[in-house]
């Protein structure tokens, strides 16, 4: 009997997985992709006339992966600087030109001029991105090389 569920069970694992394999397209959409996002400094600015400067060896991670119309995106920038006039919102293109399905919020972790803290990662439906707010919605502190925005955010997309 333990051979014959056995038997059942390899055979619909191997069924299943012969259906779902990555390179079926439908709808639009491509079932799994996978990518590192190759530096642009277009790719992080800051809200009003904040300027958020993040340097090529800022940035650690950058990466995203797709499952249906599910994405997650992978930040790790360090040592980011920000000038100009201290406004509320540092923002990050979402990858690969998507544009997100609903509006969200997440946590994410932050370091704001050598203060560690929960932020909040915001993005709206239609956006191409993602807006960062410091712990209390208040503006980001001028800094040099101290600010990290690290974290994994999961949402749906168009």
């Amino acid at each position: 009997m333990k051979k014959l569920f056995l038997s059942l069970a390899l055979l619909l694992f191997f069924t299943a997985s012969a259906w779902a394999g990555p390179t079926y397209q439908g709808a639009g959409f491509v079932s799994y992709e996978t990518g590192t996002v190759v530096y642009s400094a277009g790719n992080f600015t800051a809200l009003g006339s904040m300027i958020w400067t993040v340097d090529a060896g800022d940035v650690t991670t950058y990466a995203y992966n797709i499952v249906y119309k599910t994405m997650t995106v992978y930040i790790s920038l360090n040592n980011t600087s920000i000038s100009g006039t201290p406004a509320a919102s540092l923002i990050i293109k979402i990858p690969n030109g998507k544009l997100s399905a609903n509006t969200l919020s997440m946590p994410i972790f932050l370091y704001n001029n050598s203060i560690y803290q929960t932020g909040i990662a915001d993005i709206v439906t239609g956006s191409n991105n993602i807006s960062i707010y410091n712990a209390g919605l208040t503006n980001w502190t001028a800094s040099t090389n101290t600010t990290i925005v690290r974290g994994s955010l999961t949402f749906e997309i168009q």
